[in-house]
């Protein structure tokens, strides 16, 4: 029988196993490293929308502060506009004695008076002018004594002038 020499296949076996091998791992190792390029690709772009994200909010977070800063102000206009409401309303119910008040006054003025301030403050109307005499001062205490809703008018201050005779009254008002 003959002898066959197998060393040389098996040789050639164990050399084309070593290349397999050596090729697999080529490819793995290129496999792995397309997998880690695209591995970081992609978390690239996932920080990179997560950045816009950020980003967008804190505009809208911006704009919000804004618009809260805006509703702040305008709630302040509100009150003040408001107050202001009030106080023209309150204006509006006593208008009516007032604008009595004006007429009545503007028929008992006596000629020769000239007024400077006509001041209501709450329930305490004050006058202040220039007379050509005293005694136009003291018509017009008298002229206003009768005017309805007036009551006590009295001479504060008269003063001595080379224009006239400066003065200052003040009355109780009363609805």
């Amino acid at each position: 029988m003959r002898k066959v020499n197998l060393l040389p296949w098996r040789d050639w076996q164990r050399q084309r196993a070593i290349r397999q091998l050596q090729g697999l791992l080529c490819v793995s190792l290129l496999l792995g490293g397309v997998g880690v390029l695209l591995a970081d690709l992609y978390l690239r772009h996932a920080t990179q929308r997560e950045q816009q994200a950020s980003a967008t909010l804190q505009a809208d977070f911006r704009l919000f502060e804004q618009r809260l800063a805006q509703l702040g102000t305008l709630d302040a206009r509100r009150r003040q506009l408001t107050a202001q409401l009030d106080a023209i309303e309150a204006l509006r119910a006593h208008r009516l004695p007032l604008e009595h008040w004006l007429q009545q006054l503007g028929e008992q003025l006596p000629a020769g008076i000239q007024l400077g301030v006509l001041q209501v403050q709450g329930e305490r109307l004050s006058l202040s002018g220039l007379a050509e005499s005293g005694p136009q001062v003291a018509r017009l205490l008298e002229h206003l004594a009768q005017v309805p809703g007036l009551v006590a008018p009295t001479l504060q201050e008269i003063t001595a002038l080379a224009a006239g005779e400066q003065f200052q009254l003040s009355a109780q008002v009363t609805p």
